[in-house]
C-alpha cells in the first residue's frame, strides 16, 4: 500500500504481514507488561487477526516508518466504536 501520510521524518502506511516480525521485534517485555500482553505469541495472534480484519475493512492498522532508514518505528490502530479499551 502507498503512504497515506508523510512528514519530513516519518511516513504512515498500512501495516501488512511483511512487517509483522519488525513489529514484534519492537514489542519489548516492558511494553508487554504495560499493555498486559501475556506473551509475544499472543501479540502475534492479535496483529495477524487485525491485519485480516483490515483486509475486510473492519479496522485500520498502520505502521509508522522512519523516512530516512525506511524502518518501522511504531504503529497505530483505529478501531470501531464497539471496541472499547486501550
Amino acid at each position: 500500500m502507498e503512504q497515506i501520510l508523510k512528514s519530513d521524518r516519518v511516513y504512515v502506511k498500512e501495516l501488512t504481514l511483511e512487517y509483522v516480525q519488525d513489529y514484534l521485534d519492537m514489542f519489548s517485555t516492558t511494553v508487554q507488561k504495560i499493555l498486559g500482553v501475556p506473551s509475544l505469541w499472543s501479540e502475534f495472534e492479535y496483529v495477524y487477526t487485525q491485519i485480516n480484519k483490515q483486509k475486510e475493512g473492519k479496522t485500520f492498522l498502520y505502521g509508522i516508518f522512519e523516512l530516512e532508514k525506511k524502518c518501522l518505528i511504531g504503529s497505530i490502530e483505529i478501531r470501531s466504536k464497539e471496541h472499547r479499551g486501550q
